[in-house]
């Protein structure tokens, strides 16, 4: 096993933040951030059982996840999402960053607190009756493009559709 790349997850409590970390756990280091130890907690032994040599490590303070990490996702809710974005301006400069939505698109408000960021949203879709999460990836560039699809492929079973480049 070889780990290229550490990954924040900020609001890693989430539902989507308890998802990514099960799903990348084997390929990452991943550092879970969120309000509480006690849910930090919880989740680092949720993620142990799901592959017990994972590396994470629990941290309360996004401005620390995000200087420590190479790819930042943000995954609590969309409220919450500009609060966080503003708390880790500082060390986001030059690392992707990674938007984990269900609904509306952050993208643009995001762009303008994080603009030397490379960034990209995932709106995730997750039916009930199906085992497989759909996920529509969009990015300011290539650079975030690409760092999401890899760290993506990942997430099985996943049927992630086209990304696309947009403007903001």
């Amino acid at each position: 096993m070889r780990y290229s790349n550490t990954v924040a997850i900020l609001g890693a409590g989430s539902e989507d933040g308890i998802w990514l970390a099960k799903s990348i756990c084997k390929s990452y280091r991943i550092l879970l951030m969120d309000e509480g130890l006690q849910k930090l907690t919880a989740l680092s032994l949720i993620v142990g059982q799901h592959y017990q040599s994972a590396l994470t490590e629990n941290l309360l303070c996004s401005k620390e996840a995000g200087w420590e990490a190479d790819i930042i996702v943000i995954a609590a809710p969309g409220d919450a999402q500009e609060t966080i974005a503003e708390q880790i301006q500082e060390v986001a400069t030059r690392k992707t960053v990674i938007l984990l939505n269900r609904s509306a698109s952050m993208l643009q408000k995001i762009s303008g607190i994080l603009p030397h960021s490379d960034l990209a949203e995932v709106l995730l879709e997750h039916a009930p009756e199906s085992p497989v999460c759909k996920a529509s990836l969009s990015g300011i560039n290539q650079v975030a493009l690409d760092t999401t699809t890899k760290l993506l492929t990942c997430c099985e079973p996943i049927n992630l559709r086209v990304h696309q480049l947009i403007s903001v």
